[in-house]
C-alpha cells in the first residue's frame, strides 16, 4: 500500500488591514506566525507545502527562504481568499490524498495536524474539520477527490463554506482537545487574548539556575525540551502574559556575574550581556568613550526597568524599537555567540533577520558584546520620541555619532541609525554622506534632516501611523544634530 501523502496550502497574501500590521510577522512561539505554520506542517510530514503570497510578497519570501518551500504570488489577492486557494490548488505538483488549507493567522501545532491526517486516512471522508468544545476550527483537511470543487470556489459561492456545505454528509468532525484550532487573528484583541496564553501557568514551567556559562550552554543544548534564557525578565514577563515564547524550562542566568561587566581591552570596550541599563548609566568609561550608548540606557523605561533590563536581553528580543540597539549600530558592535562546542563573532549589522528574529541558532547564547570606543573628537547622542510619562517603548528613536574636525562645526564623518522606523534598525546612509559636505550650521542640518524620511520604512500600528513616524525621523535627527553642535561649540 502506498504511503498516504499530504499537501499544505498556507494562505498569506492579504494586507492584514484589520490587524494594523502584517499578521504573518506577528511573534508566535519564538518565531513569526508564517515560520511557525510552515514548521508545523513540516513536522507533520506534509509532502508538499505551497505558500501563497501577495501583499509585501518579497519581504515574506526573504523571511521564509530558509524553509525551502514553494511560494506562489497571487497578484489578485485583493479579490479575497478564494483566489489564493485556487492559485494553491492549481500549483500542486505532487499527487496528495489529503490537502490542508490553512490561513497564516490560524496557528495549529503539528500534533493536531497528525491527528487529522490519521482520521482522513482511516475514514476516507471528503474533509476533516477539527473541533474543540463543540466548536468548529481549522485548518480543514480535504480529500483529493474534491480537488476540482476547490478549483471552482469563489467569494460569491461562500468560498470554502460552500464546498463544505456541498459535502456536508461526507465531512468528518474530529475532537482534537486543543483550543488552538479556534484561533483566528483578524484584530489585535483577538491575537492578544487568545486562549493559548492561558494554557500554561508559570508554576508549571521548570526553572534551572546554572552556575557557569558552560553549564548554561549544556542546558541550552537540550534538544528534547523547549528552553529559554531568563535574565532581567522585563520582556519575558510581558511576552508570557501574551502567551508568546513560553518554554518548558526557563534557564535563569540573572545571577551569573561572569556575564556582567564593562571593561576596555585592546580590541574595544567589552560589555557582558547581563550588564543592566543602570550599570551602563553609572559607567564613567561609557560616558567618556560611548556616550551615545550611555544616553540611550538613560532613556530606557523607569528606574525599575533600568535596574532589571539587560543589554543582552535588548539584543535577544530583537525589537526594532529597542533603545540600546541603534547606539550599538553606530558603535560598530560585534556580538559574540557561544554554543557548547563553538564560538563565533557576528557584526551587529548581520545579527538581525527581522522583527523578533536573529541569527542565534538553537543552543547558542550571547556571551559578549564588543563596541568601538569613540575617539577624542567624536561625540554622540540618542534621541527618542515616546510618552515618557507612560515609560513606553519608542515611537521613533535615533542614535548619532560624529567625528569632528578642526574647523568650526566641521564634521569629518558620522553614523546615524534609526529605531522603530522599519522591520530592523535602519542606517541612514544618504544622511551620513551629507554630514561631511560642509559645516553643520542650521541650514545644513535642515537639509540633512529633510531627506531622513526617505531612508525609513515605518509601519502603522497602535502607537503611531507610518506617516507620523516618517515626519518624526526628520524632526528627531534635526534635534539631535542641533544639540550635538551646541555641545561641540561649548566644548
Amino acid at each position: 500500500m502506498n504511503e498516504f501523502k499530504t499537501a499544505g496550502i498556507l494562505l498569506a497574501a492579504g494586507m492584514s488591514s484589520r490587524m494594523g500590521q502584517l499578521k504573518a510577522l506577528l511573534p508566535w512561539e519564538g518565531r513569526t506566525l508564517i515560520q511557525y505554520q510552515i514548521e508545523q506542517m513540516k513536522k507533520a510530514g506534509t509532502d508538499e507545502i505551497i505558500v501563497i503570497l501577495g501583499y509585501q510578497a518579497e519581504r515574506l519570501q526573504n523571511i521564509i527562504s530558509a524553509f525551502h518551500v514553494k511560494t506562489v504570488i497571487n497578484e489578485k489577492y485583493e479579490q479575497g481568499k478564494s483566489s489564493s486557494i485556487r492559485k494553491g490548488i492549481s500549483s500542486l505538483q505532487e499527487e496528495a490524498e489529503g490537502i490542508f488549507i490553512s490561513a497564516v493567522d490560524q496557528p495549529v501545532p503539528a500534533g493536531v495536524l497528525n491527528k487529522m491526517i490519521k482520521h482522513l486516512k482511516e475514514t476516507g471522508a471528503a474533509a476533516v474539520i477539527p473541533i474543540y468544545k463543540n466548536k468548529r476550527g481549522h485548518p480543514i483537511l480535504f480529500h483529493e477527490s474534491i480537488k476540482n470543487d476547490l478549483l471552482l470556489i469563489n467569494e460569491e459561492t461562500l468560498g470554502l463554506r460552500g464546498v463544505i456545505s456541498k459535502f456536508q454528509q461526507q465531512t468528518a468532525y474530529l475532537d482534537v482537545n486543543d483550543p488552538s484550532v479556534l484561533f483566528n487573528f483578524n484584530k489585535p484583541e483577538e491575537y492578544f487574548t487568545s486562549d493559548r496564553r492561558l494554557q500554561m501557568k508559570v508554576s508549571e514551567i521548570d526553572v534551572v539556575t546554572p552556575k557557569s556559562v558552560k553549564e548554561c550552554l549544556y542546558f541550552l543544548s537540550d534538544k528534547e525540551k523547549r528552553v529559554r534564557l531568563l535574565a532581567g525578565g522585563t520582556d519575558a514577563v510581558v511576552r508570557m502574559k501574551d502567551g508568546i515564547g513560553r518554554p518548558e524550562t526557563w534557564i535563569n542566568i540573572k545571577g551569573m556575574d561572569s556575564l556582567r561587566y564593562i571593561r576596555e581591552e585592546s580590541d574595544g570596550i567589552h560589555i557582558g550581556p547581563l550588564t543592566t541599563h543602570t550599570d551602563i548609566i553609572r559607567s564613567a568609561l561609557l560616558w567618556e568613550k560611548a556616550d551615545v550608548l550611555a544616553s540611550a540606557s538613560n532613556e530606557v523605561g523607569g528606574i525599575q526597568i533600568q535596574n532589571m533590563g539587560t543589554i543582552g536581553g535588548n539584543l535577544g528580543t530583537a525589537s526594532p524599537a529597542g533603545d540600546t540597539i541603534p547606539p550599538l549600530f553606530v558603535l560598530d558592535a560585534q556580538i559574540e555567540l557561544s554554543s557548547l562546542h563553538s564560538k563565533r563573532i557576528v557584526p551587529i549589522t548581520e545579527f538581525f533577520n527581522g522583527p523578533g528574529n536573529t541569527v542565534l541558532q538553537p543552543g547558542e547564547m550571547i556571551t559578549n558584546i564588543i563596541i568601538r570606543p569613540q575617539a577624542e573628537n567624536e561625540i554622540g547622542i540618542f534621541e527618542k520620541l515616546g510618552p515618557r510619562k507612560a515609560q513606553s517603548i519608542s515611537i521613533v528613536n535615533v542614535a548619532i555619532s560624529l567625528k569632528m574636525g578642526e574647523g568650526p562645526r566641521e564634521c569629518l564623518e558620522g553614523k546615524i541609525a534609526f529605531g522603530s522606523a522599519g522591520p530592523t534598525i535602519i542606517r541612514a546612509a544618504k544622511c551620513e554622506r551629507m554630514l561631511s559636505l560642509g559645516p553643520l550650521y542650521d541650514n545644513t542640518i535642515r537639509d540633512i534632516a529633510d531627506i531622513a524620511w526617505k531612508e525609513v520604512m515605518p509601519i502603522t500600528d497602535g502607537r503611531a501611523t507610518a506617516k507620523y513616524r516618517r515626519s518624526m525621523t526628520s524632526a528627531l535627527l534635526a534635534r539631535g544634530l542641533y544639540r550635538l553642535m551646541k555641545r561641540w561649540d561649548e566644548k
